[in-house]
């Protein structure tokens, strides 16, 4: 970027402070590349390199695809390039030796880490999801909620838990990313601020699955998204 030096999320006084929610984790330095080195053989056939110190100004890349380890660097490729997604699910999750489980009438609501950003607003996603299915009376006893936080499970069975679903409801980050992984027809309700949503626009251009967003502001159209969501699922399961 600037003088061909490369910025870091894992700034210094952040990286080296320790996962509070989990700290067996150790530090944010430490839990992100364990993440990393237990994905990389997914996506690449050789160990990517790590550049940890990035002080020098002589490092320098014409062309890079960047992003946080969550979103893997999905946020920069091209539109069109969504067209493939389907293809990129099958052939992560064909490298998976673990059959898939069944998919069931299940909404599972993601949520982040306690403690990350986002705070009670985030955290009573699941509660709210499930207040809102009981309000639907055509789907209520037909569809069950279950809540999960993504980091707690490796990257295996994070893709294992959203094969079982038939709606995501996802905050803004990790989770909305990894619908890219569902089963053909999942309804995703991607929540987040405005200003995030356009981060994970490109999710819209996908094939496989559906995405509706909703702004924090207009939580309380929770209930009627959802509605609209199971029948979308509905109808694609009748009809295949």
């Amino acid at each position: 970027e600037t003088k061909c030096r490369l910025f870091s999320t894992l700034e210094e006084a952040f990286s080296h402070r320790v996962v509070q929610y989990n700290r067996s984790l150790g530090t944010y330095q430490q839990a992100c590349f364990n993440r990393l080195n237990t994905m990389w053989s997914h996506f690449y056939n050789h160990q990517p390199m790590y550049v940890d110190d990035l002080r020098s100004q002589s490092l320098c890349f014409k062309n890079m695809i960047t992003g946080q380890g969550s979103s893997y660097g999905l946020k920069s490729l091209d539109l069109t390039r969504a067209l493939y997604f389907r293809d990129f699910r099958d052939h992560v999750v064909g490298r998976i030796k673990e059959a898939m489980p069944p998919q069931e009438n299940l909404i599972l609501v993601g949520l982040r880490t306690v403690g990350s950003a986002g705070g009670s607003i985030i955290n009573d996603l699941c509660a709210q999801v499930t207040r809102a299915l009981q309000k639907i009376d055509t789907y209520k006893d037909k569809y069950r909620v279950e809540c999960f936080v993504p980091s707690d499970l490796s990257f295996e069975d994070e893709i294992k838990q959203v094969q079982r679903a038939k709606v995501l409801v996802s905050v803004h980050g990790t989770i909305s990313y990894m619908v890219l992984f569902t089963r053909d027809g999942t309804e995703q309700i991607s929540i987040a601020s405005p200003k995030e949503l356009k981060e994970n626009q490109m999710l819209l251009y996908a094939t496989h699955f559906n995405t509706l967003y909703l702004t924090w502001d207009k939580i309380d159209h929770l209930r009627g998204v959802l509605e609209h969501s199971l029948t979308m699922s509905e109808a694609y399961h009748y009809s295949t």
